[in-house]
């Protein structure tokens, strides 16, 4: 506006595609490697453990970028593992040979090493989700020539 201030040209309105969704799709990771019961079980029986990958999680996608082409290292808690060995009879590194991300992560006692091009993939469906929205925001007649779109979350 001429005064400085900013006018709200359209409701703020968006959906789940921010940094929880990134979380899950790493979580979907875990559960594609260990199942979805081991995954249950750790999540009840250890959420202390539960809550500090959570903010491990927190971390790691600070500092994730387009150009990035480390592997990324993530602190698991290593009753995760001990209870998917304990339930299912093999090691974390035979389900990882049998899974989709056989030569893409690693598996170390209480670490896990994502290639970047696997980490960044878990972005994907929130960035698209965000574009998605932002096109179809630009489609109405309120908006169009807008230059500043102000998002948050």
């Amino acid at each position: 506006m001429a005064d400085g201030g900013l006018k709200e040209l359209h409701k703020a309105r968006g959906g789940a595609w921010g940094g929880t969704k990134v979380d899950e799709e790493i979580y979907n990771m875990i559960i594609k490697i260990i199942g979805a019961p081991v995954w249950s079980k750790f999540k009840d029986e250890n959420t202390s453990d539960y809550h500090d990958l959570q903010t491990e999680l927190e971390t790691k996608k600070r500092y994730i970028t387009t150009e990035s082409t480390e592997k990324i290292t993530i602190t698991v808690p290593v009753k995760s593992v001990q209870t998917y060995e304990k339930d299912s009879g093999e090691t974390i590194d035979e389900a990882i040979d049998g899974s989709i991300y056989r030569g893409k992560i690693k598996w170390l006692s209480n670490k896990l090493r994502i290639d970047a091009e696997v980490f960044r993939d878990f972005f994907k469906p929130c960035t698209e989700q965000i574009v998605a929205h932002v096109k179809s925001l630009l489609k109405d007649p309120q908006v169009i020539d807008t230059k500043i779109f102000f998002m948050v979350g």
